[in-house]
């Protein structure tokens, strides 16, 4: 059986390693002026969210919330989409989840969807360090990196 936290994930790292990542992750997350940003932007796309709701006859709270989820996510962190929507990488996200533990097609969809993911922001990565693709300096994607070029040059 495999889940979508196995092979590859933060949580199949041991000791040192899993310490490193975490604290990368949370120096980027946890900083106060990232905190405030993260909750203004999540602010503004929860009532765009409901100003557009209140046009419907009916909704499904679960599925808006995970796409106001994911918009705030991605302004928040400047993460570019490269022409892929909100709505679907909110698709890609939320199916990831909710198929990651058990067996058969779902988990395998799940665990190709973490897989293109993956495949996906990698590739903002490189091109962030190449030079190919300018990413402000105070996005979190950006700041993340940073700190890991630092730790792999000492």
């Amino acid at each position: 059986m495999r889940l979508l936290q196995d092979k590859g994930s933060v949580q199949s790292l041991d000791n040192g390693a899993h310490r490193h990542r975490k604290a990368m992750f949370l120096s980027v997350l946890l900083a106060p002026e990232q905190i405030e940003h993260l909750r203004t932007t999540f602010r503004g796309e929860w009532l765009s969210g409901m100003e557009h709701w209140q046009q419907r006859d009916e909704i499904s709270l679960f599925d808006e919330v995970n796409l106001v989820l994911t918009r705030s996510v991605v302004r928040g962190s400047g993460l570019p989409l490269d022409g892929k929507s909100p709505a679907d990488l909110c698709l890609e996200l939320s199916g990831m989840v909710e198929n990651a533990s058990g067996f058969g097609p779902s988990t395998w969809l799940a665990l190709w969807r973490r897989r293109r993911t993956e495949r996906f922001v990698g590739s903002l990565a490189r091109r962030t360090r190449s030079g190919d693709l300018a990413l402000g300096e105070s996005t979190s994607m950006r700041r993340g990196d940073q700190d890991e070029i630092q730790r792999q040059s000492r």
